[in-house]
């Protein structure tokens, strides 16, 4: 690598996909390769064609020596993929959360939403990433956060059947109550999948029974 860079290989051409040599080191983790085209001027924005610069690319794999090295010459923290995400959502979704630690670090925006409408947060509560829930929460992100379809952290958490993640979003004092587009509560989804454990969770923190969703439905129908 250094000899072709040595004598004039482009540090910018791309593949059919777009990708730079910079975007794929930083894909596959390879932190001297990355540092090495840095310290030759690679451009760290470089895009590839889904928008995706080499930090959300790292974030996304989880390579937080590389996210480190790129954020220290200047990388964009708030680099967005055709999506709508940026390198915290993609870490946060894929639950990589000392690549969430360190993007917070660096001034990450914790209510940057995606073109679904999903927040890190709760695109980590959805997977159940309770580590990244975790660290998020600390930071202070809305727990409140709905998407496109008024679905907040706790409603997916709880249909999904995460019960840690639901345990910390309620002992953060998430409302108990928020209803989705078809007004289902985070009662009404867990008791309609059978998921007992969230169940007893909710009802021990007083969600209520009467709820009902848009059809007059309640959680015991």
């Amino acid at each position: 690598m250094r000899e072709l860079l040595k004598h004039g290989a482009s540090m910018e051409s791309a593949n059919n996909n777009g990708w730079t040599p910079l975007n794929i080191a930083g894909n596959k983790g390879h932190v001297d390769v990355v540092q090495e085209f840095l310290k030759h001027g690679a451009n760290v924005d470089s895009e590839n064609y889904e928008v995706s610069t080499p930090l959300y690319s790292a974030a996304s794999e989880g390579h937080v020596d590389v996210i480190r090295g790129l954020l220290k010459h200047g990388a964009s923290v708030e680099s967005a993929s055709y999506e709508g995400s940026t390198p915290l959502y993609s870490a946060a979704s894929e639950g990589h959360v000392d690549d969430v630690r360190e993007l917070l670090k660096h001034g990450a925006n914790m209510e940057s939403v995606s073109k679904n409408g999903f927040t890190p947060l709760k695109t980590a509560a959805s997977e159940g990433h309770v580590e990244v829930v975790r660290e998020l929460l600390k930071h202070g992100a809305s727990m409140e956060s709905a998407n496109n379809k008024d679905w907040t952290p706790l409603n997916s958490s709880a249909l999904e059947s995460h019960v840690e993640v639901v345990r910390d979003l309620l002992k953060h004092s998430a409302s108990m109550e928020s209803a989705n587009n078809n007004g289902w509560t985070p009662l009404n989804l867990a008791a309609d999948k059978g998921h007992l454990d969230v169940v007893q969770e909710l009802l021990k923190h007083g969600a209520s029974v009467e709820s009902a969703n848009n059809n007059g439905w309640t959680a015991f129908n």
